[in-house]
C-alpha cells in the first residue's frame, strides 16, 4: 500500500491508496491547510510548511491506535506478511487513523444521514437524475446552493477539494473564478458520510456503496469498485487537508492499481467462502453454492451492452455489495482489508452489533442510494445521538416499571413507590420522561386499552419505528438470557475443572492393564476382540440388570458388543486414568476447553456491563479488542499437527468428529467428551467439524490462518 520508508527496489510492486510515490523535498509545496498533529513526515499542522524532522512518528506509529487494541506498525507487518507485494504508506494510513480532520472540514462533520441524503438529491436534480448530466464537480455558487452554508465556509472546504480553484478565487475575487472551482461531489460525499459519528455503519457503507452504483445494481463490476476506492481515499486525504502534500497523497495511477488488485483479493476471498459453505450445507444449499461458484469461474454476470455491430463487450464480473460490506466488517479476517475497515470503524458510533436499528429492518426496507429517483430522507431520529431513544438501561428500567405497575393494577405512582418497587434508582431527568409515559398510559387504562409494553415505549419514545422496537425486544431477550449464560459458564468452568482434575489422576500401571485384559480375554471364549452382554454377565459374576446399564454406556460403536478398548475403559478404576495414546491430542482438546470457558466468561460479564444502570463504563465505551487479521500466522508444522489430531479422532473419516469418536479416543472422560461434542460447533449438539475444530484452537491460541474463514 505504500513503501515503507521509502521506495522498494523492485519497480513492479504495485502502490495503494496511500502510496504516495517519490516523497517530496523537505521544500516542497505545501497546501497552506490545517492538518493533524499525527499527519505526517515533513508537514506542518498549521499549515505552515514542512517540518525538518519526525522523531516522534516511529513512537506514534507502534503505538496503539485510540480506539482499538493494535498499531500501525502491527496493521503494516499483517499486510506485508499477507502480500509482500502491496506496499503500505504509513504516513497516509497514520494521519486517517490516529489524526485529527482539517479544521476547514468540521462545518460538515457529524451531519445526520438524513441531511447528506437531502444534499444528495439537490445534487442529483442538478442533471435531472440521468447519472450522464449530473456534474461530478460543481462550482462555489453551486456548492453554496447544495450545502446551504455562508460562501465564507464553501470556501473552506474549496480550500480542501480544490487549492488550485481557492488560489484563484483568492487571487482574482471574480465571478469568473468563482465559477471555475471544481469541487468533487463524490469525494466530498464520501468523506462527509464516512466521517460522521451520528451516521450508523451499514447505512454509511451503503450511501458510499451507493454513489459509485450507477446502475442501481448494488454490485459492483471493477470499475465501479474503483470509483469506491478513488472517493475513499481522495475525499479522506482532502478532509484530512493532505491532498496537496506530494509525500501522502497517492497518485491517479497507485489508486488505479490498488483497486485492481482488491477487486481481485475480494472476488478470490468470496470463492473460497463459497466453497468452505458448500463442504458444510445442506443438500440444496450446497447445489446453490456450485452454481454460484460456476458463474464466478465463469466470469458471468450482467453483460455489457452490444458494442458495434455483431460485437459483444466481454460479460461484467460484479461483486454484490454484501460481499463488500463483509469484507469491510472483516468477517474475511484479511489484513488488507484493516486499514479501510479501521477508518470507518473509527469514525462510527461506538455502539455493539445490536445496538444498530439498522440491523433489524428488513432487506427490502434498508436504505440505499438511487441514480434513478429522489431517495427518501431518513428520520432525524436515527442519529446515534438522539436523546429521545432509549439506551439499553433505560429500556431495562421502563420494562421492569411496566411490570410492576401492570402487577399492582395502576400506573399512577410516586418515584418512591416505583423505587422500592423495582428496586433500584432512578435517574431525575428519565423519572420525568417515564411519569409523562406513565400519565399517559393511565389514560389509555381508563378508555379500555389494555397495557401493552411497547405501547409504553412508543410514548417513552416517540419517534421510535419498528425497527427501533425490534431492536428493544432483542435487548430484552438478551438480557432475560443472563440465567442460562450464567449456567453456561459455570458447566463450562466445571467441564475446565474436571479435564484438569482428570490430567491430574495417575496413569493406570502397565500391570493392572494387563489384569484387564487378562479377564477380557478369558470373558473372549471365541478369541473374536469383542464380548456380549452374556459373556460380561457370566465372566463378572453380576446381575444382568447392573452390567447392561454399564454395557450401554461404555458401547462406544453401539453394535451391542464390547471391545478390548472399550472394556479397558469401562474397568478403569476411579482414581485413574488409562494411558494416553495421544498425548498431544489431549492438549489440544484441553486449549479448546479452556479457552471456551474463558470466552463465555468474558462475554457474560461484558453482556451485563452493556446493561448496567449505576453508570459502569459499558461495553460501547471500550477500547475494541485487537482485529484477528493481526494476530500471528499459526506455522505450517503447527497447523499440521492440529489436523492430523482432528484425523486420529475421525475414525470414520466423514469429516465429523462425534461424541462416540471422542469418547473411543480415550482421551478425555464421558462427561467433557459430551461437553466438548456439543460446544465446539455451533451448527451441531453432537460433534464438531474439522472447520469448527481448527477455528476453535486459532481462538484458543490467538493466532490466524490465511485464506481460513
Amino acid at each position: 500500500m505504500a513503501p515503507k520508508g521509502g521506495p522498494r527496489k523492485s519497480s513492479a510492486a504495485p502502490t495503494a491508496p496511500g502510496s504516495g510515490g517519490a516523497a517530496t523535498p523537505a521544500g516542497g509545496p505545501s497546501s497552506g491547510v490545517s492538518r493533524a498533529s499525527a499527519v505526517a513526515p515533513g508537514s506542518d499542522p498549521g499549515g505552515a510548511g514542512p517540518r525538518k524532522s519526525n522523531g516522534n512518528l516511529g513512537a506514534s506509529l507502534q503505538r496503539n491506535l485510540s480506539f482499538i487494541n493494535c498499531s500501525i506498525d502491527q496493521i503494516r507487518t499483517a499486510i506485508d506478511q499477507e502480500d509482500p507485494d502491496c506496499d503500505f504508506n504509513t504516513h497516509f494510513w497514520n494521519t486517517l487513523l490516529a489524526g485529527e480532520t482539517a479544521r476547514e472540514f468540521r462545518v460538515l462533520q457529524n451531519r445526520t444521514l438524513g441531511w447528506w441524503v437531502k444534499l444528495y438529491n439537490k445534487w442529483q436534480g442538478l442533471g435531472k437524475w440521468d447519472p450522464s448530466k449530473v456534474p461530478r464537480r460543481v462550482n462555489a455558487h453551486q456548492l453554496q446552493e447544495l450545502t446551504c452554508i455562508p460562501m465564507s465556509r464553501c470556501l473552506e472546504l474549496i480550500k480542501l477539494f480544490d487549492l488550485p480553484g481557492y488560489n484563484r478565487v483568492n487571487n482574482e475575487k471574480s465571478a469568473t473564478a468563482y465559477d471555475k472551482v471544481k469541487v468533487s461531489m463524490p469525494e466530498l460525499l464520501t468523506a462527509g458520510v464516512l466521517l460522521s459519528k451520528l451516521v450508523f455503519t451499514r447505512p454509511k457503507l451503503r450511501f458510499v456503496f451507493g454513489l459509485a452504483d450507477l446502475d442501481d445494481s448494488k454490485s459492483f463490476d471493477e470499475k465501479e469498485f474503483a470509483g469506491v476506492i478513488t472517493y475513499f481515499t481522495r475525499g479522506l486525504a482532502a478532509a484530512f487537508g493532505v491532498s496537496n502534500d506530494e509525500s501522502i497523497m497517492p497518485k491517479a495511477e497507485a489508486i488505479r492499481v490498488v483497486s485492481q488488485r482488491l477487486y481481485a483479493r475480494i472476488s478470490d476471498l468470496a470463492i473460497q467462502r463459497l466453497r468452505e459453505l458448500h463442504s458444510k450445507g445442506s443438500e440444496g444449499t450446497r447445489a446453490a453454492v456450485v452454481a454460484a461458484i460456476k458463474a464466478k469461474q465463469a466470469n458471468l454476470g450482467l453483460a455489457s451492452p452490444q458494442k458495434g455491430a455483431g460485437v459483444v463487450e466481454a460479460p461484467r464480473q460484479l461483486l454484490p455489495f454484501s460481499i463488500l460490506q463483509e469484507w469491510c466488517f472483516r468477517v474475511f479476517r484479511d489484513p488488507l482489508a484493516l486499514p479501510y475497515a479501521l477508518v470507518i470503524e473509527r469514525f462510527c458510533p461506538r455502539q455493539q452489533g445490536d445496538d444498530d436499528p439498522e440491523k433489524y429492518v428488513e432487506e427490502a426496507s434498508k436504505f440505499c442510494l438511487s441514480h434513478k429517483a429522489p431517495v427518501d430522507a431518513p428520520p432525524e431520529t436515527e442519529s446515534a445521538g438522539d436523546g429521545s431513544m432509549l439506551t439499553r438501561p433505560e429500556a431495562i428500567t421502563a420494562r421492569l416499571l411496566f411490570q410492576f405497575c401492570v402487577s399492582e393494577g395502576s400506573f399512577r405512582m410516586t418515584y418512591e413507590e416505583i423505587k422500592n418497587g423495582i428496586g433500584q434508582d432512578i435517574d431525575f431527568g428519565f423519572w420525568k420522561r417515564l411519569s409523562i409515559a406513565m400519565e399517559k398510559m393511565s389514560d389509555d387504562r381508563s378508555r379500555g386499552i389494555k397495557a401493552e409494553v411497547f405501547s409504553f415505549l412508543r410514548k417513552l419514545s416517540p419517534s421510535a419505528q419498528a425497527k427501533h422496537l425490534r431492536m428493544f425486544d432483542g435487548w430484552f431477550q438478551k438480557y432475560d438470557a443472563f440465567v442460562e449464560q450464567q449456567q453456561e459458564v459455570a458447566s463450562s468452568e466445571q467441564a475446565l475443572q474436571q479435564f484438569q482434575s482428570n490430567c491430574s489422576l495417575p496413569v493406570l500401571s502397565t500391570g493392572e492393564i494387563m489384569k484387564l485384559e487378562f479377564e477380557f480375554c478369558a470373558m473372549d471364549k471365541q478369541n473374536s476382540g469383542y464380548i456380549t452382554l452374556d459373556d460380561m454377565t457370566f465372566g463378572l459374576g453380576i446381575s444382568r440388570d447392573v452390567v447392561m446399564s454399564t454395557f450401554d454406556k461404555y458401547d462406544l460403536s453401539d453394535d451391542g458388543l464390547i471391545d478390548r478398548d472399550e472394556f479397558l475403559l469401562m474397568m478403569c478404576p476411579d482414581g485413574y486414568r488409562m494411558p494416553d495414546t495421544n498425548g498431544e491430542g489431549r492438549d489440544v482438546l484441553g486449549a479448546i476447553l479452556g479457552a471456551h470457558a474463558r470466552a463465555l466468561k468474558k462475554q457474560l460479564s461484558s453482556d451485563k456491563a452493556s446493561f448496567d444502570t449505576k453508570g459502569c463504563v459499558s461495553q460501547m465505551e471500550m477500547i475494541s479488542e485487537m482485529p484477528e487479521s493481526l494476530r500471528p500466522e499459526v506455522d505450517d508444522a503447527t497447523w499440521g499437527a492440529w489436523n492430523k489430531v482432528f484425523d486420529d479422532l475421525d475414525t470414520d473419516n466423514d469429516g465429523v468428529v462425534t461424541v462416540p469418536e471422542l469418547r473411543s479416543s480415550r482421551l478425555l472422560t464421558f462427561d467433557i467428551c459430551d461437553f466438548l461434542g456439543s460446544h465446539v460447533d455451533g451448527s451441531s449438539e453432537n460433534g464438531f467439524s474439522r472447520r469448527a475444530y481448527l477455528n476453535a484452537l486459532l481462538q484458543a491460541t490467538g493466532q490466524r490462518r490465511s485464506g481460513f474463514f
